[in-house]
């Protein structure tokens, strides 16, 4: 019908016309296909790329190929006809015919427009290929150079012919055209593609770029510079991404020094210096480099300083400190918010933090980065920094030229610091590279200035103000670069009149006063222009000290005077004292769950746990308080005063009463410790020693009595009949059935009470009841026994009475059991207060301490207490002067006599085919002490503090100093105490306090005796001649005097006759009182006393009994 045929003809029309549509579209497909073919086939007639190829035709003529082969940009293959089209502009712009050059398009008036616009879309594919290229293949190379080439061409008019021939008008015209262009690329990221190229091509080894690949680089960058007139937003450009290239300063002064030149007549580093010095700008160009990158672009600016001219690098002295300072603060807080325990990245300047490097480029440039930044505190750097305060020793002669300067500190900066930990590391230091000598030797040349001048004692003088600016800097250095901290002390500790002049400076009008008082409020002294200052004064005093040795420091005085150590000392005493205390008052209270309220359970608190309390609490509330330059400055002034109070517990060297003078009365800082306040905790954990030691000594007899307490031994829960541990022992096999039996006790039960029953040579058990003194008398024979140095478990210091464990125990085939077993029973006495006259030398002390991995511990230091001819021969080596390896012929092993046979020990990998030099001897010193005191007796020695640690908690003894630990072992070493003496005496048998031969005795003891008689008199009843710590009332078992008639073998003890004999003085005059002498049972501390009928016979008596140093066998 109609309507179908209708709708049929409409269906035939729409697919006609479709077919119109499809067959116009394939049409203008084709011609544009067509058409880009011509183009690009025209093109590379024009431009074919040959090598020797030269074009001819004229600038127009160019111009129209490349603006119809621009147009039809679109395939990869117009990419590769890019360097082909830039060659081709090249070579027609060195050509001697105007007519070809491609810049002549500049006179075709409305083509002028037309034609800037081409080139700057040239330029920028250029440009975007840059960053594309692989500048280690010969293609990549070839590339680049052509890309930069151009971009180099028309970024700047100085290079084209026709400026030539140009009026001055026309050349201004030129600049201006050049810098729209420099503009347009900028736009388009001319420096992000220049960082990326910089990047790949440095970040290599060996160098992928050539020299006039990294010319053309700076040049580019800093054209956009000049033609801003050095505005504020290229400038941050140019730092961020040229600067922050790695190690790009090295590489131009390696390389291409005419770059160098470049950038001092642009004055570069005086005006990036000049926008990062503000706040706002640093922050800005922190933000887009992070941590990593803006260590690249210190390391360039530190290298850029150090090679400028001395003249302008005096002027820009603050502004560089100033925006290093910036830089290293930044640093510390982004790596402070990345650090977890977790975390998975590492840097070899700022150690751990969470941050995943996408960029490998950086990861190795690294090296040369850090090679640059060590730069820093390289001598010549520190003395332009810190200026006419400090000159060099005689020996560097005068500072270097800064290209002298940078060769010296890339053959010195990059090496580490020995590898090692305490001590030694510190002291072995590095081996002498150029300008850069060992630790030592440099302590040796130690010469400072005689003293400052007066215009840098003054509180706000430039002088003064730099000062404080530049040790702002280095402390800035401290705190950020974690892992080469050691190398930065060694070199800023003993440059020469450093220490000295800083010292000087902060002991100046009143300025440690001040400090004091800023200390008392956290925010005061965070923000205290001398905090950088006192921090970095304490870590180079420290490390310094760290290496210094007795005769040093106590006879040549160096590096400072003891009157000078003992003011110090006083001053970090009482800063450390404010710091923790005032810091303390807004952490929360340490509260111990289950924790009464009375004193022995509050020490408890305080001390059960100190691991948790010093590792967590103490973090978590008072560090928690304190800002990050106040933890520094803490941390530094206390590992200083650590380092002075060790030293004075081995040799003294401050008045009585020094450590324990503090801003806080005492009755406060005891209030302040049965509160269980964590500030009280601390300062005990940190500054035991302001607590004074009778003091700390109770606060240990307390934190055993808890601890009693907690076992049921003490109290009401004590059961005397169940908790006791009972062995039998034959009176010639003490140390042998003693070890047998008790060595199968838990420290619990070595804790409880331990009853002794004795066999006698005829096999008969021994009447008596033990009352503890019986265990005393078992405790005091086995002493006696182990520490003989012939029992060869134990030796003695060579012309010394002191002991520490022998290295030939091994004779014995349980020995370290053995060693074990004694430091139980060591550990035993001490948890009972039973005195045990045993000298020990200092260094086992030390290492019963578990101080042997503190920052102050020195084996060599130590050496002279356990062998001090040794030590006599080390230090004469220390200070030899001829050549340690032709005339001593030394290598780095120890020889031993193991019973007649000569044992050589390697001091270290090989060591006896290593000789000993003048560079090396320090750390053979170190090494031949550490084996002597550490290394020989390990096992021996760790085998006695597990068992001595196993009755006494090793955090107990944190309280204590090595001299401290043996007084709290051996007694008190101040003369005997008569009135409290005889405050906590027991009489049997008929005497009293009134009794007329106990009025003579305490009479001869107090008035006759000379204090080495009292003290033969003390060990004549005790067998220790030294008086409890505590005083007579801790004594165990209690001093005891008893009236005897008959000798010891017919005593039977108290009778009612006896008794009223004694009371009366029935029968004293007697020849038999007369002749007979004073006895002691010293296992009872027991005095026994004839009643005498004359007070001269008494004297005469008592003190043949002492004198003849005998007990109970004397009648």
């Amino acid at each position: 019908d109609a309507r179908s045929a209708r709708e049929a003809r409409r269906v035939l029309k729409e697919q006609s016309d479709a077919a119109v549509k499809i067959q116009a579209f394939w049409r203008r497909c084709a011609a544009v296909i067509a058409l880009r073919r011509q183009h690009r086939s025209k093109c590379d007639e024009l431009f074919p790329g040959k090598k020797d190829h030269i074009v001819t035709c004229s600038a127009l003529e160019q111009f129209w190929c490349i603006r119809r082969w621009l147009y039809t940009y679109r395939s990869p293959g117009d990419a590769e006809r890019l360097p082909n089209v830039c060659n081709g502009i090249l070579s027609a712009m060195s050509q001697s015919t105007p007519k070809v050059w491609y810049v002549s398009m500049i006179g075709q008036g409305k083509l002028a427009a037309v034609w800037l616009t081409q080139v700057k879309k040239l330029c920028t594919l250029a440009m975007l290929q840059l960053a594309k290229q692989k500048p280690w293949l010969s293609q990549g190379s070839s590339l680049v150079t052509t890309y930069l080439h151009v971009l180099v061409m028309f970024t700047d008019p100085a290079s084209w012919q026709l400026r030539a021939k140009a009026g001055e008008a026309m050349q201004g015209n030129l600049r201006l055209l050049c810098r729209s262009i420099q503009a347009h690329l900028v736009e388009k990221g001319l420096y992000n593609c220049l960082k990326e190229l910089g990047m790949t091509g440095l970040c290599r080894e060996p160098m992928a770029l050539s020299t006039s690949a990294i010319l053309s680089i700076v040049t580019l960058s800093l054209r956009p510079l000049t033609s801003s007139s050095y505005s504020v937003a290229r400038l941050s450009d140019f730092a961020v991404y040229i600067l922050a290239i790695p190690a790009l300063v090295t590489h131009l002064r390696q390389s291409a020094p005419q770059g160098l030149v470049l950038l001092d007549k642009c004055q570069t580093l005086k005006r990036v210096l000049a926008v990062l010095v503000d706040q706002r700008q640093s922050r800005s160009v922190f933000e887009k480099l992070h941590a990593i990158k803006a260590i690249c672009l210190m390391g360039n600016l530190v290298e850029l300083y150090i090679t400028t001219p001395r003249d302008i690098a005096v002027e820009l002295r603050k502004s560089f400190a100033d925006v290093c300072s910036n830089i290293l603060n930044q640093c510390q807080q982004y790596v402070g918010s990345k650090k977890s325990n977790n975390s998975t990245s590492f840097h070899s300047l700022l150690g751990w933090f969470e941050q995943k490097v996408t960029d490998d480029r950086i990861a190795d440039g690294t090296p040369l980065v850090n090679t640059q930044i060590q730069m820093l505190w390289l001598d010549s750097t520190v003395e332009l920094l810190f200026g006419d305060i400090i000159s060099s020793d005689a020996s560097a002669g005068a500072v270097p030229a800064p290209a002298e300067h940078a060769a010296a500190a890339s053959a010195t900066a990059g090496g580490g610091a020995v590898q090692g930990t305490g001590m030694h590391a510190r002291a072995a230091g590095k081996k002498s590279k150029g300008r850069t000598a060992s630790l030592w030797e440099r302590f040796v040349n130690f010469t400072p200035l005689a003293s400052l001048t007066s215009a840098y004692l003054k509180d706000d003088s430039p002088e003064s103000n730099r000062l404080r600016e530049i040790c702002s800097l280095y402390h800035g250095c401290l705190k950020t670069f974690s892992q080469i901290k050691v190398d930065i002390l060694t070199s800023l500790s003993c440059h020469p009149g450093l220490l000295p002049c800083l010292w000087q400076f902060l002991n100046s009008s009143s300025k440690l006063d001040n400090v004091l008082r800023s200390s008392q409020d956290e925010s005061s002294i965070s923000q205290h222009p001398l905090a950088s200052v006192l921090a970095l004064f304490c870590n180079c005093c420290g490390h310094v000290l760290a290496i210094v040795d007795d005769m040093e420091m106590y006879e040549e005085e160096r590096p400072f005077s003891i009157s000078q150590l003992a003011l110090l000392s006083g001053f970090l005493n009482k800063l450390c004292f404010n710091l923790i205390w005032n810091a303390g008052s807004a952490a929360k209270s340490v509260t111990a769950a289950g924790i009464g309220g009375d004193s022995a359970q509050a020490a408890r608190a305080t001390l059960t746990s100190t691991a948790t309390i010093s590792a967590a609490a103490a973090k978590a509330g008072i560090e928690q308080v304190l800002s990050d330059n106040t933890r520094f400055l803490l941390s530094a002034a206390h590992s200083l005063l650590m380092l002075l109070y060790d030293r004075d517990c081995r040799r003294s060297f401050t008045p009585n009463g020094h450590w324990t003078d503090t801003p806080l009365p005492l009755s406060a800082f005891k209030g302040e410790l049965e509160k269980r306040r964590q500030r009280a905790t601390t300062l005990l954990r940190m500054m035991p020693h302001t607590l004074p030691y009778l003091e700390r000594a109770g606060l240990f007899r307390h934190l055993v009595k808890d601890d009693k307490q907690r076992l049921g031994l003490w109290g009401e829960e004590h059961d005397p009949f169940t908790q006791n541990v009972f062995i039998t022992v034959r009176r010639g096999s003490l140390l042998e059935d003693g070890f047998a039996q008790m060595s199968k006790c838990t420290p619990e039960q070595f804790k409880g009470t331990v009853r002794i029953k004795f066999v006698n040579e005829q096999g008969l058990e021994e009447a008596g009841i033990d009352q503890d003194g019986v265990f005393k008398e078992f405790l005091e024979e086995i002493i006696k026994q182990v520490f003989n140095p012939n029992f060869a478990l134990f030796k003695s210091v060579e012309g010394g009475d002191k002991v520490y464990p022998s290295s030939s125990s091994y004779i014995h085939p349980n020995h370290l059991e053995l060693f074990g077993f004694v430091g139980r029973l060591l550990g035993k006495a001490v948890y009972e207060g039973i005195v045990i006259e045993v000298p020990f030398a200092s260094f086992f002390l030390t290492q019963l301490l578990g101080r042997t991995h503190s920052f102050a511990y020195s084996s060599f230091d130590e050496l002279s207490s356990m062998d001090p001819e040794l030590y006599r021969r080390l230090s004469e080596l220390k200070r030899y002067d001829g050549d340690v390896e032709e005339d001593l012929c030394l290598t780095f092993a120890a020889d031993e006599d193991q019973l007649g046979t000569i044992v050589t020990h390697d001091l270290k990998p090989c060591g006896r085919l290593i000789p000993v030099t003048n560079s090396n001897r320090i750390s053979y010193i170190h090494l031949m002490a550490n084996f002597k005191l550490c290394t020989q007796i390990r096992k021996q020695t760790s085998a006695f503090c597990n068992g001595f640690r196993s009755v006494i908690h090793s955090d107990w003894l944190v309280m204590f100093s090595p001299p401290e630990l043996q007084r709290l072992i051996s007694g008190d070493n101040r003369p005997l105490d008569v009135a409290d003496l005889k405050k906590y005496v027991s009489y049997y048998g008929g005497f009293t306090p009134a009794h007329g031969v106990i009025r003579w005795l305490w009479d001869i003891v107090e008035k006759d005796l000379d204090d080495k008689e009292k003290g033969l008199f003390l060990k004549f009843v005790t067998s220790c001649s030294k008086p409890p710590v505590l005083g007579f009332a801790h004594l165990q078992p209690p001093f005891t005097i008893r009236l005897v008639e008959v000798s010891d073998a017919e005593d039977t003890g108290d009778s009612v006759g006896s008794v009223l004999r004694g009371v009366f003085g029935i029968g004293s005059g007697s020849r038999q009182s007369r002749d007979r002498l004073p006895t002691a049972s010293t296992c009872f501390n027991m005095l026994k006393l004839p009643n005498y009928s004359k007070k001269s016979v008494l004297r005469e008596k008592l003190r043949y009994a002492i004198n003849a140093n005998a007990g109970f066998e004397l009648s």
